[in-house]
């Protein structure tokens, strides 16, 4: 079923427009608040975790040791200061940063048997939307290959065999720290799991959520010693093939460059399909058209990717510091 109110025809206007007028449709005000409320469907709220159907390969994340870095230090400490040498995570350092960015810490149980995980980051209405995959060459303690975070676990469960990165740096059209990357992070985002509350306007919680994983992301990278860096501009299409979504239902929304190393060469073609097959999130989910006109007119593809990185993103950012 699909929610909207004509929204398909604006996904056609470009410079902003799309973006504009969904911000403007969706913002609230004192009478929206009162005028949009919405009915909760209890018995057709969306699973929290996504999980494959078939048997998966796994590698548990182990409990994580205390970084020994005060928070406020990590969080004001440059992130995206240049290190020396070879710099690569291995086992230990992505499971203190997939675990404490953005694992479950805490799970209520009600009585009738209602749970809820809470995660190490703010999630609006506790619905946690996002997703996270990791590309990698062989570390200390994970093969090469692209995993899925599975939060409950905790684990990564791999997808496919094989060093991936080539993929993600064809897709970011050359990004040095991509390429550069002994390990990339891929935040994707779930629609339905907060428009289930929130309606067409949930597409915004999609990228609050993301941030507060990136704030904790960081922090954790820097108190690790890991360079990191947040790549927004990417070919959408060659990033859901790789990750094996459908872009409406689930889309990616930044990918975090991980460590630093030799240069990954881009691929010289798209990744083959993935055929994953993921449990369905709840038995009769909705499709908002709001979701897919803005979410759309961002897409681009991998010619137009270096053409919006100079148009938008501006030369690379010196070392910001706290005061």
């Amino acid at each position: 079923m699909t929610v909207g109110r004509g929204w398909a025809k604006l996904s056609a206007m470009g410079d902003g427009a799309t973006a504009r007028a969904y911000h403007a449709a969706t913002k609230h005000s004192w009478e929206s608040v009162r005028r949009r409320a919405r009915f909760l469907d209890w018995e057709n709220k969306p699973d929290p975790f996504k999980v494959y159907e078939a048997e998966l390969p796994r590698v548990d994340l182990p409990e994580p040791p205390p970084t020994g870095v005060p928070a406020v230090e990590a969080i004001g400490a440059w992130v995206g200061a240049a290190t020396e040498g070879s710099r690569a995570p291995e086992l230990a350092s992505l499971a203190r940063l997939l675990r404490l960015g953005a694992g479950v810490h805490r799970t209520v149980r009600f009585p009738g048997g209602d749970e809820i995980h809470f995660r190490t980051y703010a999630s609006a209405g506790a619905l946690y939307p996002v997703e996270i995959y990791v590309a990698c060459g062989d570390l200390a303690g994970v093969g090469a290959g692209l995993y899925h975070f599975d939060p409950s676990g905790p684990a990564l469960v791999r997808l496919r065999e094989g060093d991936p990165r080539g993929h993600l740096v064809r897709a970011a059209a050359g990004e040095d720290a991509v390429a550069r990357a002994p390990a990339v992070l891929a935040l994707t985002g779930i629609p339905w799991r907060t428009a289930w509350k929130y309606g067409e306007r949930g597409y915004r919680h999609l990228f609050w959520d993301a941030g507060t994983i990136l704030a904790n992301v960081l922090a954790l990278a820097t108190a690790s010693g890991l360079p990191a860096r947040v790549v927004l501009g990417f070919d959408d299409a060659e990033v859901e093939a790789l990750l094996g979504v459908d872009g409406r239902r689930e889309f990616p929304l930044c990918l975090v460059a991980l460590g630093d190393g030799p240069p990954v060469a881009p691929a010289s073609a798209p990744p083959p399909a993935l055929d994953l097959p993921s449990r369905r999130l709840l038995p009769r989910e909705l499709l908002f058209e709001a979701i897919a006109a803005v979410h759309g007119a961002g897409r681009l593809g991998v010619e137009e990717v270096a053409g919006w990185r100079g148009r938008w993103a501006g030369p690379a950012a010196g070392p910001v510091r706290l005061e």
